[in-house]
């Protein structure tokens, strides 16, 4: 087969199209028949009559048996086929025959009679080729054993003038459908190769199909064991840190000499920025498992943006990084708002150069629009779309200072996007950038009872009894010393303890958490008791009392320290209420 020529069908097709109209077109022969034999009756000779009626009523039968037989015997037979096939030519080149004997016949008996034999077989021969034009050698024996005696018959008894015009004319009958046969065999051998060649494609589509299904599982498999493989070693990488974290945080403590407090800040810089990296991992791995939800309330957005720029002190304390405070309220998940914002100014400030960072709050549409502006060298128009890509960092040659992987902006998108939220960015280079969050919902604020200012925290945290339960040992002893060092009296578990003496805070591990006794135990605690978890967060903790505070490991010193403060405030403030109302 030549190249680009087209498909070619099955062997069987043909035999298969003319035995499924044969099963029909025995019918309509019979009824042609019957009314000839009708026509014709007291006309012809009784034995010549009854003998071509006969014959007639057998091929017809025979059609009709060859078209009920087939699918049955022959269908998926190549070879029986072909013989059906044979046995069909001979049937129909025999009722040909038939018919053109009774033409020679009928067209000397009167004109009338002539007239309406050449209406019948020129009826049978186009029925012929509408019927049988799948196989060439039927249709054109059909037509070629009646078409001539029936012209011979016109040229040698017909009307008298016009015999021989009837009878050429006839043969130019014969002519045109045998020409139409073999257009509509042409046309239909294409239309089945097409179908065939359709199917073909098809086939392959739908192999294909199921291929590319198998290949997007295994690489969403892929995908979510790298995932998952990410956020765990992630969050067991984040022990050995908080546990240095906190050892820095206690020499810090003990040191005095300049030089060494200068290597306990490189080495608090340093586990703050692997922190920071463990954070962005396990905040990607997450939101990639769909293990990130919304918890939405109304919050005072001055809160969460002082939250966020008190975490970039040493950059508040020299002017680089500034406030605006706005009294307004929003309803959101003030955690993630949290997260986002803090994402983008630690990009303000990690490539702004220097420049300074404004972060501040505005009315846009109705909404409320937290933005970071900076004044930095800004980004050029075709890096504004791609910055939120995975990955992607604009200055990749300061990889090796340890200032992340370009995940940052990509967390943003994906955070603002569960709450519903949208990220815009205007930026000018060389004049500096605006990133905002557009689409925050006002709220009207949550009265609450103010808490008094305390100057000092030191005497209020010496009033803390505080449990830590850790399992390991490295961090729960560090812990302890950093805490006993703030003045707070602690008591230290590997695990939660059957009976505990009456403590005001608790620090629990992650793993106790997860252990269904200790939870029942959390539970049932007095509810004046302030407890915090710290976890990494690899996987969606049992339910909690709402009171339940947080730690995200590797756990900050100063966001403990924050933590204890609070929860003396509360402790004295009950205290001085309970002692004015005994008064």
């Amino acid at each position: 087969m030549k190249k680009g020529s087209p498909l070619l069908p099955a062997p069987n097709w043909r035999y298969d199209h003319l035995f499924a109209i044969s099963r029909a077109s025995w019918a309509i022969h019979s009824i042609v028949v019957g009314l000839t034999m009708l026509v014709f009756y007291g006309l012809v000779p009784g034995y010549l009559y009854w003998a071509w009626g006969s014959i007639m009523g057998v091929l017809t039968a025979a059609l009709a048996y060859l078209g009920f037989t087939y699918k049955k015997n022959a269908s998926s037979n190549q070879d029986a086929a072909q013989r059906y096939g044979l046995y069909h030519s001979i049937v129909v080149g025999s009722i040909g025959l038939s018919w053109g004997i009774g033409a020679l016949y009928a067209t000397g008996l009167s004109d009338a009679l002539a007239l309406y034999y050449t209406f019948v077989l020129g009826g049978t021969a186009l029925g012929a080729v509408s019927s049988q034009h799948s196989l060439l050698r039927s249709c054109m024996l059909s037509i070629w054993t009646s078409i001539p005696p029936l012209a011979v018959g016109l040229a040698a008894f017909g009307p008298e003038g016009i015999g021989w015009p009837m009878a050429w004319l006839v043969c130019l009958f014969g002519v045109t459908l045998s020409i139409i046969a073999v257009r509509m065999n042409r046309f239909l051998t294409k239309s089945v190769a097409m179908a065939l060649s359709l199917d073909g494609k098809v086939a392959e589509l739908t192999e294909l199909s199921k291929e590319l299904d198998i290949a997007r599982t295994k690489a969403e498999e892929s995908e979510r064991s790298k995932s998952q493989l990410l956020a765990q070693a992630s969050h067991d990488m984040r022990h050995p840190v908080h546990a240095i974290g906190l050892m820095a945080e206690v020499l810090r403590l003990r040191l005095t000499n300049p030089d060494n407090l200068q290597a306990i800040d490189r080495i608090e810089q340093s586990v703050e920025s692997l922190a920071q990296l463990f954070r962005s991992l396990l905040d990607m791995s997450a939101l990639e498992l769909g293990k990130v939800s919304k918890t939405i309330s109304k919050a005072p957005l001055n809160s969460v943006l002082k939250s966020v720029v008190s975490q970039f002190a040493e950059a508040e304390q020299s002017g680089q990084l500034r406030r605006v405070s706005c009294s307004t309220w929003v309803e959101t998940d003030p955690a993630l708002l949290r997260t986002i914002v803090q994402n983008l100014v630690s990009n303000a400030l990690k490539y702004g150069n220097g420049a300074e960072v404004l972060v501040g709050c505005r009315r846009r549409n109705g909404k409320i629009s937290v933005e970071v502006h900076d004044l930095g060298p800004g980004i050029r128009q075709e890096d504004q779309e791609r910055i939120f890509e995975s990955f992607i960092r604009l200055t990749p040659q300061d990889l090796g200072g340890g200032e992340g992987l370009g995940l940052g902006l990509s967390i943003v998108k994906r955070m603002a996007a569960l709450l519903g939220l949208s990220i815009r960015l205007q930026s000018i280079p060389d004049k500096g950038t605006c990133f905002a969050i557009d689409g925050l919902m006002p709220a009207q604020p949550v009265e609450k009872a103010g808490q008094r200012k305390q100057k000092q925290g030191k005497p209020l945290l010496e009033t803390l009894q505080i449990a830590l339960i850790e399992p390991d040992d490295t961090a729960r002893s560090h812990l302890a010393a950093l805490i006993g060092r703030w003045g707070c009296s602690v008591k230290t578990y590997s695990i939660l303890p059957e009976m505990l003496e009456a403590v005001d805070a608790i620090l629990l591990g992650e793993a106790v958490v997860r252990e269904r006794k200790s939870l029942a135990d959390l539970q049932n605690l007095d509810p004046r008791i302030q407890v915090a978890i710290m976890t990494g967060l690899t996987a969606p903790l049992p339910t909690l009392p709402s009171s339940v505070q947080l730690l995200k490991k590797p756990v900050v010193p100063m966001q403990l320290r924050s933590l204890l403060l609070t929860t003396a405030m509360k402790l004295q403030n009950t205290s001085e209420s309970f002692h004015v109302q005994k008064y």
